[in-house]
């Protein structure tokens, strides 16, 4: 019995492998290149097309088939997306653990996101979309700035946004995403740093059960406008727990998935940011914390029943270190009372810490 998974050259993919190999569990890795040498290790490693392809879901159909793929774990939002598309027709011959398309593409259109988590009663930031530029022209005379742009689809939007603090800026950076065949939303700001980013880690069976669940805040992020987390901790906030099971529950879902809140200060509301249907940058934290989320996917994927995974170690560190350094150099660049900042970097360290580094022989297998 193997698990596929997808996006073999990511770290997190090896992170994802090793949990599995812990457990005596086979994987095969696949990605878009082949390694430059597989000499470094134990994991079979395979090659599909581009999901962009034409042929890329018929490819992918051959090799799961010819490498006895029971499980498949999609590890991008590309694949993922492709998978949940074409579900039906890869479950002829493995397991697909992931969303049906209708459910799935809520998570994927922000705006669909955006909209279901209101109708459940769970804060959203006031969102916007436009139907041509003479509406968004209409809309920037009498706007509140600061606002937010991003991408309407996809994971990860936090790392393309901008904030927009004009008119001219927002006709600008709305034009800039339509030349890029982007299609952007825009939200309200919401004020504050990395600190007020909380994030739970969900997982849910085929019956569309919680069987498992983590929760992490950000202390830092590269870039430090938004992005990956680059230092985090581990966390209890009940009240988020409670909105993820509200929103999961309604989409029926089925495998693993992050969702992303911001702590509003103004109101003390925590307002829903985006949905990631798939696995997270910092998965070797709750992994460390005792939520063995790759694991437990692959045991809830082959219909093993668990008791839900509940308890896991608070306030553990995580630390990405390729990423934190340049994130601590622009904290002090925009701080001014130099001493107070290095403080605080220093105190962010306390603690038990789990670090996330690319590892070197998996650095030289894949040219990173």
């Amino acid at each position: 019995m193997s698990v596929f998974l997808t996006n073999s050259s990511w770290n997190i993919t090896n992170e994802a492998i090793k949990s599995l190999r812990r457990h005596n569990i086979d994987s095969v890795a696949g990605d878009i290149n082949s390694p430059i040498t597989n000499m470094f290790s134990r994991t079979k490693f395979v090659k599909y097309s581009p999901p962009s392809h034409e042929d890329f879901i018929e490819n992918f159909y051959d090799v799961c088939l010819k490498n006895d793929v029971d499980v498949i774990f999609p590890m991008s939002d590309e694949l993922a997306v492709q998978l949940s598309l074409n579900k039906s027709l890869l479950s002829e011959i493995c397991e697909v653990p992931i969303a049906d398309y209708e459910n799935f593409s809520k998570t994927h259109d922000k705006f669909e996101t955006y909209k279901m988590a209101k109708s459940l009663g769970v804060p959203v930031p006031q969102t916007f979309i436009f139907s041509d530029i003479h509406e968004l022209s209409d809309f920037s005379k009498t706007a509140s700035y600061p606002l937010i742009i991003k991408p309407r689809m996809g994971g990860g939007a936090s790392r393309y946004l901008r904030i927009i603090k004009s008119k001219e800026e927002l006709i600008k950076g709305y034009l800039d995403y339509l030349s890029m065949n982007c299609l952007p939303l825009v939200q309200e700001y919401i004020p504050g740093s990395s600190e007020q980013m909380y994030m739970v880690n969900i997982l849910f069976d085929k019956k569309h059960n919680l069987s498992a669940y983590f929760m992490a805040k950000k202390i830092r992020e590269y870039p430090p406008s938004g992005g990956i987390t680059s230092c985090g901790t581990s966390i209890s906030e009940p009240v988020l727990l409670e909105y993820a099971k509200k929103i999961f529950s309604a989409l029926d879902w089925y495998g693993v998935a992050e969702i992303e809140f911001k702590l509003d200060l103004r109101t003390n509301e925590f307002n829903l940011i985006e949905i990631n249907p798939r696995f997270w940058q910092y998965l070797k934290l709750p992994i460390s914390c005792g939520v063995d989320f790759p694991f437990l996917l692959h045991e809830v994927s082959i219909g093993n029943e668990i008791n839900l995974t509940s308890n896991y170690k608070h306030d553990i560190k995580y630390i990405n270190i390729l990423k934190d350094i340049p994130s601590c150099s622009s904290y002090l660049l925009k701080n001014n009372n130099k001493k107070e900042a290095i403080k605080k970097i220093v105190k962010s360290y306390d603690g038990k810490k789990v670090y996330s580094h690319k590892h070197l022989l998996h650095s030289i297998m894949w040219r990173l």
